[in-house]
């Protein structure tokens, strides 16, 4: 068995956490990078997390000082 044929048969995991198996369905998140746009595909857990932290940085936007 060659190389190639044990890494087709390895499942993925997610991009962030590398530990957790993706989805059928997965998450993506998009990042803009200096080439354009790069996407990651992530589990459930990583995608929950990333969801609070942007409704925790974004609560401070709507308060005026």
């Amino acid at each position: 068995m060659s190389w190639w044929d044990l890494r087709k048969k390895r499942k993925k995991t997610c991009s962030v956490c590398n530990i957790n198996q993706l989805p059928k369905q997965p998450a993506t998140i998009r990042l803009d990078v200096q080439e354009g746009v790069a996407e990651i595909l992530i589990c459930d857990e990583c995608a929950e997390f990333f969801d609070k932290s942007a409704k925790i940085l974004n609560r401070g936007k709507n308060e005026s000082v």
